[in-house]
């Protein structure tokens, strides 16, 4: 049934593009073409993990609030962060595209009270699984985690006051600890180990996983696209700037969160919203057939080889 949250991933893919101003159904099928080759899609398709689901989701919900259909918007977007977690991280992105997408055509306190809803809804949900999961499941909900590392380091930085909690002694433990208590023999202090890279597959510390996870058309399309953006930074990014407002925030805080070992799978979301305006950037894919031709048959040529690994490996 994975195969079929791939589908909707490309088909929302596709619509989302196709309704941006300024673009052709060739640079369209150019970015769909990119996302159906990158390696951690066809692999998360095929594997049992929430990740291609959660970016279906996520992707129908910015493809409703695109058409400001909020509340159909709000239903795929608590869909996502049912599914996987790590989709909260992208919620000051998405309330940001509220107002962006509705801003100019209505009233600006409606604006806000739209934004401070949908911020309400998806919140009171978040609650609701973090206390299903501390209580019921005995587990760790991921938003939780993420609020109590922001906390900590805003206490870090002397934003908030420390919290600490009052510990009352046992006099009566001390005393036979003490009574006990025998000398500590010195030791040389341990010599540190030296760092695994690349310990777990997808281990972003090695950097050929950058290659093999990422695939090779999409840093291709990257390099391209930032080239032309540069070349062009006075127009209007292509394929609307919103796209690299959510796939860099994401990106920034998955970087971030997971400094110390970072997985390539987590990456993905991130990486599905800079392939469009990077794709559309690249202004001969809006005219050229030729190229896109190009760009179709490296996409069907790396995504056999990612199926052919998927299935060896299994």
């Amino acid at each position: 049934y994975h195969s079929l949250f791939w589908l909707q991933f490309l088909l929302v893919a596709w619509l989302l593009v196709r309704r941006e101003p300024g673009q052709s159904e060739w640079s369209a099928l150019a970015v769909v073409a990119v996302l159906a080759s990158l390696p951690m899609g066809l692999l998360f398709s095929v594997a049992f993990y929430q990740d291609i689901p959660a970016i279906a989701q996520i992707l129908t919900a910015f493809f409703f609030l695109r058409r400001r259909k909020l509340w159909h918007s709000i239903l795929f977007m608590c869909l996502a962060v049912n599914m996987k977690e790590t989709a909260f991280v992208l919620l000051p992105a998405y309330l940001a595209c509220i107002l962006l997408f509705f801003r100019g055509a209505e009233p600006g306190w409606k604006t806000w009270l739209r934004i401070m809803t949908t911020g309400g809804i998806i919140l009171l949900l978040t609650i609701s699984m973090a206390v299903l999961f501390k209580y019921q499941l005995k587990s760790a909900y991921y938003p939780r985690i993420l609020a109590d590392q922001c906390l900590n380091l805003a206490r870090n930085y002397g934003l908030l006051p420390a919290v600490q909690k009052p510990v009352k002694p046992n006099r009566g433990v001390e005393k036979k600890a003490k009574k006990n208590a025998a000398p500590s023999p010195v030791t040389a202090p341990a010599e540190k180990k030296p760092l695994k890279i690349a310990n777990n597959p997808g281990d972003l510390r090695s950097p050929i996983n950058y290659l093999i996870y990422g695939g090779g058309l999409f840093w291709l399309v990257a390099a391209a696209g930032g080239g032309f953006l540069a070349l062009f930074w006075r127009q209007r990014v292509p394929g609307g700037g919103w796209w690299l407002l959510t796939g860099g925030w994401y990106l920034a805080c998955t970087a971030w969160l997971m400094r110390m070992a970072p997985d390539a799978r987590f990456f993905l979301p991130g990486m599905v919203f800079l392939v469009p305006p990077l794709a559309c950037a690249i202004k001969p894919l809006h005219r050229s057939r030729t190229l896109v031709a190009v760009v179709l048959t490296i996409a069907f040529l790396q995504g056999a080889a990612t199926i052919s690994q998927t299935i060896t490996g299994l």
